[in-house]
């Protein structure tokens, strides 16, 4: 049985990445976007010219499928709830995982902005304020690389959001009116599907430019459409259909991670990564 919940797409909008509906019975949509492109010169002599064009990439879409037990206590708002806040949760840490693995292939250009406070001590005394420069730093880095402009969120859980805090209590620090500390413009966001001692930065492009996107199947009033089948019992399985994927050529340079463990731990865990293959 399909249902058009009544679950606009604008209600599941965020701060990370851009949503777009798709009113197809296909199992794909096309997106067009745009890129730079590296010209080819035949002479060594010229200069590599880089201008912009339209590609186009197809994006697949996938079943996101959420459980729901009815009892005689169940009612339609609660279902509404609960869908909504599984399907945020479901698309956030997707997002979450492919963001860090092209965050972690961009940090691999340059891990000067590492957060290694006992490696900070050796050269300033002011470690909170470092601590600042190297994440406006990397933002900057986005924008000169990734030729769109600076991160607009930063991403880490409490641990680590209160780590690098307990260093920047000598500051005066700009909080936006949610309470967010801001890097520059952009929000310090907190959220627990982020691992410990991981800071991601990036930015919510639109669709036609370089980053990740997410693509939801809905009826033309933008309503998410859900697929409904009864189970045993009460069980009853909601499916609606959805796509994330990235466009661009070179996506990566839209995110960064910075790591705020010491190199010192990240080189015991590859020291026991290597004695665990050969035990």
């Amino acid at each position: 049985m399909t249902h058009k919940i009544p679950i606009k797409l604008f209600e599941i909008e965020n701060k990370f990445f851009t949503i777009k509906n798709a009113d197809t019975d296909k199992n794909f949509v096309n997106i067009i976007y745009l890129d730079m492109q590296q010209s080819t010169q035949t002479e060594s002599q010229y200069p590599t010219i880089l201008s912009p064009t339209i590609f186009q990439k197809t994006f697949k879409f996938s079943p996101i499928n959420i459980l729901i037990t009815r009892n005689f206590m169940s009612n339609y708002k609660d279902e509404i709830i609960l869908l909504y806040n599984n399907i945020k949760n479901i698309i956030l840490t997707d997002f979450f995982k492919k963001a860090l693995i092209l965050g972690e292939q961009h940090s691999l250009i340059n891990i000067k902005f590492d957060i290694d406070v006992s490696e900070i001590k050796k050269d300033s005394k002011h470690i909170g304020q470092t601590i600042i420069n190297r994440l406006a730093n990397a933002s900057h880095y986005i924008a000169a690389e990734g030729r769109i402009g600076p991160a607009q969120w930063f991403v880490s859980n409490n641990k680590t959001y209160n780590y690098i805090l307990s260093y920047m209590t000598d500051l005066g620090l700009d909080y936006n009116s949610d309470g967010q500390l801001l890097i520059g413009n952009a929000p310090f966001i907190i959220d627990e599907l982020i691992d410990d001692d991981v800071i991601l930065l990036g930015r919510k492009n639109v669709i036609e430019q370089a980053g990740i996107h997410c693509i939801m199947r809905t009826d033309s009033d933008s309503n998410i459409i859900f697929q409904e089948y009864s189970g045993i019992g009460g069980d009853v399985n909601f499916t609606m259909q959805y796509a994330m994927d990235y466009v661009g050529s070179k996506p990566c340079l839209q995110y960064f991670k910075i790591n705020t463990r010491s190199i010192g731990y990240y080189r015991k865990q590859k020291l026991k990564r290597i004695k665990e293959l050969y035990e």
